[in-house]
């Protein structure tokens, strides 16, 4: 192979990893953002058992009191 043959092939090799990074880093993002949205799936989903478990709390408290007010009279 020639000096410019070889010019020729690096580039052309350069120019195919530059479209394979470029294919696989939007893939990278896209990756990226369905762990985001997961993670802000379980949050909402955290936050919601959280929510639930407080009022179930606060229903059982209210029924001790209840309870402990007429044990009181």
């Amino acid at each position: 192979m020639t000096q410019n043959e070889l010019i020729d092939q690096l580039i052309k090799n350069q120019n195919e990893k530059r479209e394979k990074l470029a294919s696989s880093s939007f893939i990278n993002l896209l990756s990226i953002g369905f762990v985001v949205l997961f993670f802000a799936f379980l949050s909402a989903v955290f936050v919601y058992k959280a929510a639930d478990e407080m009022d179930y709390q606060e229903a059982k408290a209210k029924a001790y009191q209840a309870q402990f007010a007429g044990d009181q009279k």
